[in-house]
């Protein structure tokens, strides 16, 4: 959270350091020409005090060959050379001397002055720049230690923020398990009904398989009943047959033909009378077995009829109760069933209105708390940069002023520096034109 703003604290913070970075530099190139300025203040004077020495080693030299020719003209380097010589030399040196030793004091003097002058502007100028020492200092710490705290304080509102989602997460964690645990409760319930609903079903579909047992009994005895009636007409049927087969065979065999032909008329008249009779007692028979048969039938289609009347009476009898148990589980366990459903939809929407109430509270936390921290550190961006801006154009106005004074400081040393050595190498030029004078007017004198 809050990358931009922190972005915006890093550039604000970087500017800062490179302003103030800039400022030192420049601080710094500033210490290391003060460090510079007296003795290229004092090259112009150095250069004349060079100039005064070679005067006084040349004045020197010229007085020692004048002592030298004064020597040999008396005879030689060991000969004195007379009292008024000698005074005459003495004299063109001392006052040699004193022309080049005045010459000295003022090159002392001037140096004095310089330097004096030199260490004064530079004094100055490093109070100045330990004043904006001293500024550069006071924005740092009035610029970058509220940019510290301001960091700070975004990772602490940081903190308090995902703290704040933390919490309201693990409470829409145990929100969420209570509402699941009470869910199962319903669903425990749900099923211990649908469990009671399908014990009592399992009940009634036993009785229903039992339904066969009760009823099939009866059908597989009128079952068997009609096999035994269908065997017993195949039977008689087959011994009619039988009988028929054998009259005919019997009567078949008779050798009518072979008989004298006067007999064949009466024998054949005989076994059409004998087989009419048989035929007759045959039909006779199978009237009696058919009415026994019809008879029969009609006994077995009443049992048929008794049997299944009573059946359909059980079945009818059977659906009724079987309908009417269910007709109770059912009513019952469907209630119960809208009953929990109902049940859970309300604590569905209640769970959905206190998560939503919840995401509510919690969104508009962090919307106060992040927006609150963004003006914050918005404003401290603003009034912080419009304050560093003014502390460093002060300094670096500061640092201008300072430079300027130390150009002029410089320039007028430069200035007095250059007089001094023009008026130190005039007279040194002057009292060296002096002594030269004397020696050479002592050097005329001699013999």
């Amino acid at each position: 959270m809050f990358a931009q703003q922190r972005q915006q604290l890093g550039a604000l913070e970087s500017r800062i350091k490179t302003a103030a970075s800039g400022l030192r530099a420049d601080l710094s190139g500033l210490r290391t020409r003060l460090a510079s300025i007296e003795a290229e203040a004092l090259q112009p004077l150095a250069r004349s005090e060079q100039s005064l020495m070679q005067s006084v080693g040349t004045t020197a030299k010229q007085v020692a060959a004048l002592r030298a020719k004064v020597r040999g003209a008396r005879g030689g380097p060991g000969a004195l050379a007379p009292a008024s010589q000698v005074s005459q030399i003495d004299a063109a040196e001392s006052a040699a001397k004193a022309a080049l030793a005045t010459v000295a004091k003022q090159l002392a003097v001037s140096k004095a002055s310089l330097s004096a002058s030199a260490k004064q502007l530079c004094n100055a100028s490093e109070s100045t720049l330990a004043d904006i020492d001293v500024t550069i200092s006071s924005l740092e710490s009035a610029a970058l230690g509220p940019v510290s705290g301001m960091r700070l304080s975004l990772d602490r509102t940081d903190a308090q923020l995902r703290a704040l989602v933390e919490a309201a997460a693990h409470a829409l964690d145990v929100l969420q398990a209570e509402a699941i645990a009470k869910i199962r409760q319903f669903v425990d319930q749900i099923a211990g009904v649908i469990e009671t609903a399908t014990a009592s079903l399992a009940s009634i579909g036993v009785a229903i398989d039992g339904l066969p047992d009760a009823i099939l009994p009866a059908i597989e005895a009128l079952k068997a009943l009609l096999q035994g009636i269908e065997t017993a007409f195949k039977t008689g049927t087959q011994a009619l047959h039988t009988a028929l087969n054998t009259a005919k065979s019997a009567v078949d065999a008779l050798p009518v033909a072979s008989l004298p032909k006067p007999l064949v008329a009466p024998t054949q008249s005989a076994i059409d009378s004998a087989l009419s009779a048989a035929m007759s007692a045959l039909d006779s028979a199978a009237k009696a077995a058919g009415s026994q048969l019809t008879a029969l039938s009609g006994q077995v289609q009443t049992q048929i009829d008794t049997a299944k009347s009573q059946g359909l009476a059980q079945v009818d009898t059977f659906v009724a109760t079987i309908s009417s148990q269910i007709a109770a589980v059912m009513p019952v366990a469907e209630a119960q069933l809208a009953t929990l459903q109902k049940s859970i939809d309300a604590l569905i929407a209640q769970f959905g209105a206190q998560v939503d109430a919840a995401n509510a509270t919690v969104l508009a936390e962090l919307a106060r708390l992040k927006s609150q921290a963004s003006e914050a550190a918005s404003a401290l961006v603003t009034t912080t940069t419009s304050t560093s801006n003014t502390a460093t154009k002060t300094a670096q106005q500061a640092v201008a002023a300072c430079v300027q004074r130390l150009d002029v400081g410089v320039s007028s040393l430069a200035t007095e520096g250059a007089n001094a050595a023009l008026a130190i190498d005039s007279a040194a030029r002057v009292a060296a034109e002096s002594a030269a004078v004397v020696i050479r007017r002592v050097a005329q004198s001699l013999p």
